[in-house]
């Protein structure tokens, strides 16, 4: 009996997606015009205690509906409703019905109303039309005359009781010896996944050396069954597969209800590496695009995907968050990755925190860490999935996630260069992030029939309203997403970042005492930077790079670099000099009245003047230096540097021999004495 789902849904208090989550196989449904339909006979029996109201009261023989036979459970049925293909037996056999398991019962609401009907019109129907008739009205799930007169053959040898499935008479059972099996199950459940031919050959050389005889021995598929019927499906894969194994398949899936969470309120991020192989500039080789995404945990929309070449790192986090931030402003909680580039002290401050202010931390963010390998807490990872469905597999290159899913025929697109390149990868990404996801209707859920962009118009207004999402300058924005370098030392040289090769000069005239400091900068721009005292966290001032120049400095960019930091040094001394301009001028008079008034306080002079030179009868006396003080004063005012003239040839000490680098430059300059000494001769 076919009986609509929403009203099944509706007597269990849950709506209709709801009850197909929960109940799965061997549960039986079908399209119809007004909604699914599921098969009566195939729920549980509390379900179809509770449903009994709903079903319509028909004759018996019109209700029977075929089913799937489907794989043994343990699941006890419900007593037999009057209403169902065996109604109106005796009370013996339906104990016996009540009894069997489901799919047994299964069985018999299938054949048994086609048998019946059959020897009903024995003289004016053959089998063959009755089981035309019946797969005219059941085109889902037809039957075969070869199979009804099996079953009928059996109807007329055991009666109704034969009809009943035979499934699970032996379950639990074998005749594997106990020593056999419980090596075999132990080789099974090692994790280096032996397989069940090597598994029974270790447990039959076992149990021969014991004694027995290798023809007596059960066969594989018999151990095999014997550990499926003792041991749960979760147990055999957590032994065999690992945690991460059983973790994905098997343990329980918690849900998570959004329905507190407004549109723009709460982000997510992860990074994926497209299935797909492109063609890069300086690459000779294809490579495989990473792409890192921020996404609305509400709305599910796409908020900015960067697609880059090379392992992913904070600075891809900064900006692919750095778009989304622009354009939709800071979220009042964030959900990331426990890797090392989600937990960087710039982005979040790490699980731990950091006596730096990470740019969640001066947002004002709530920074939540998802559990480490357990993709099922990240709804991004389903999002993952749709979009290289949406895109990837459409892209010549194609590569597939695993080697069974490589296609044939990407060497040849790869040989003859017809894959795609990066920038038509980007192209394509951005347009199904703009122009086809947000668009797409969601197909389950409390959210189907509706498209992410229709969830994100409608709340995310109210969430800026609230208070939950806040607008940031854009250029604060650039501040916050600068990085953090390790702690360098401030010193008379600059600020020395030996991993970069370049040295940052502060801007400004700092004390002489070595201290510990660390800058900001963006990683896209690292000619500037932000100095931060190490152990307050104060500011300190801004600090421009001089890269390292080149040894021989040949060609235009060696060029470049040393004029650049040519002209910072020059830049420094230009500031230092100003810096060092007295504010006033002190005379020598000014001088001199000082001095006096301190040597008298000094000496505690009673205020009698000394007698002054200039008040004899002495004259000054002049030395022969006068002249030649006289001379030099005269040659300094003419710009004349021969010091020969002045008779100062013998006190002037002989000319030292040069210290040279360089072999080459002492070459050179040995080169430059022999042309000196010819031309001279």
């Amino acid at each position: 009996m076919w009986v609509a789902l929403k009203d099944v849904a509706d007597k269990m208090g849950v709506t209709a997606q709801a009850f197909r989550d929960t109940h799965g196989r061997p549960v039986r449904y079908r399209p119809s015009p007004a909604g699914a339909e599921v098969l009566l006979s195939t729920l549980p029996g509390n379900i179809q205690k509770r449903c009994h109201a709903i079903v319509p009261q028909e004759p018996a023989q019109e209700e029977c509906a075929p089913v799937c036979e489907v794989e043994p459970t343990a699941v006890q049925g419900p007593p037999m409703a009057a209403n169902t293909p065996s109604a109106g037996l005796d009370m013996e056999f339906l104990e016996l019905y009540n009894n069997a398991p489901h799919y047994n019962r299964v069985q018999f609401d299938t054949y048994y109303p086609i048998v019946s009907d059959y020897q009903k019109h024995r003289g004016t129907l053959t089998l063959a039309a009755v089981v035309e008739q019946y797969n005219q009205e059941h085109p889902e799930k037809t039957i075969t005359v070869k199979t009804v007169y099996a079953k009928l053959k059996k109807f007329r040898e055991g009666g109704k009781a034969a009809l009943l499935g035979g499934y699970g008479k032996n379950r639990g059972k074998t005749t594997a010896p106990e020593s056999m099996y419980e090596t075999y199950k132990a080789c099974i459940e090692m994790n280096t996944g032996v397989s069940k031919a090597k598994a029974w050959q270790v447990a039959a050389g076992l149990e021969i050396e014991n004694g027995s005889s290798l023809t007596g021995l059960p066969k594989v598929g018999t151990l095999d069954r014997a550990y499926k019927n003792r041991t749960p499906n979760s147990v055999a894969v957590l032994a065999r597969e690992g945690f991460a194994a059983y973790n994905r398949k098997c343990a329980p899936y918690i849900k998570r209800d959004d329905s507190g969470v407004l549109a723009g309120e709460y982000w997510m991020a992860d990074h994926f590496l497209a299935d797909t192989l492109v063609m890069v500039n300086g690459y000779k080789k294809p490579q495989r695009a990473w792409v890192t995404v921020w996404a609305d945990v509400k709305s599910r929309m796409i908020l900015s995907a960067f697609a880059y070449i090379g392992d992913p790192n904070a600075d891809d986090i900064f900006t692919a968050i750095y778009a989304a931030m622009s354009e939709y402003g800071a979220p009042s909680s964030i959900l990331v990755d426990n890797g090392k580039d989600f937990r960087a002290k710039d982005l979040t401050g790490g699980r731990k925190g950091s006596k730096r202010l990470s740019m969640a931390h001066q947002l004002g963010m709530k920074v939540h860490f998802a559990i480490p390998y357990n993709p099922q807490t990240k709804h991004i990872e389903r999002m993952f999935r749709t979009l290289h469905a949406s895109t990837s597999v459409w892209f010549k290159g194609f590569c597939g996630g695993s080697v069974a899913k490589k296609p044939e025929c990407l060497e040849k697109n790869v040989a003859s260069g017809a894959i795609e390149t990066f920038d038509e990868f980007v192209r394509r990404l951005q347009d199904y992030v703009v122009n086809v996801q947000p668009k797409m209707p969601f197909t389950s859920g409390h959210h189907k029939g509706l498209s992410p962009s229709q969830i994100w118009n409608e709340e995310y207004p109210i969430a800026r309203k609230d208070g939950k999402v806040r607008e940031i300058p854009i250029d604060q924005l650039d501040k916050l997403c600068y990085r953090t370098s390790k702690d360098l030392t401030m010193a008379r040289g600059g600020i020395r970042d030996s991993d970069l090769r370049g040295t940052y000069i502060p801007l400004t005239i700092q004390p002489p005492d070595r201290r510990k400091v660390y800058l900001e900068r963006l990683h896209s721009a690292l000619d500037y930077a932000d100095v931060y005292d190490a152990a307050t966290c104060a500011f300190i001032c801004s600090a421009k790079a001089v890269w390292d120049v080149p040894f021989n400095v040949d060609d235009d960019i060696g060029r470049d670099k040393l004029k650049e930091a040519s002209n910072m040094k020059g830049y420094v001394i230009k500031a230092t000099k100003e810096a060092a301009v007295p504010s006033c001028v002190i005379t020598p008079e000014v001088a001199l009245r000082g001095l006096g008034v301190y040597a008298k306080a000094a000496s505690n002079d009673d205020g009698t003047e000394l007698s002054n030179i200039h008040n004899t009868d002495g004259h000054i006396m002049i030395t022969s230096k006068a002249e030649v003080l006289a001379k030099i004063a005269a040659q300094k005012e003419e710009g004349l540097q021969d010091m020969s003239i002045l008779g100062m040839d013998s006190i002037v000490p002989p000319r030292k021999k040069p210290l040279f680098g360089l072999e080459a430059d002492r070459d050179d300059e040995d080169d430059f004495n022999e042309v000196a000494i010819f031309k001279a001769g």
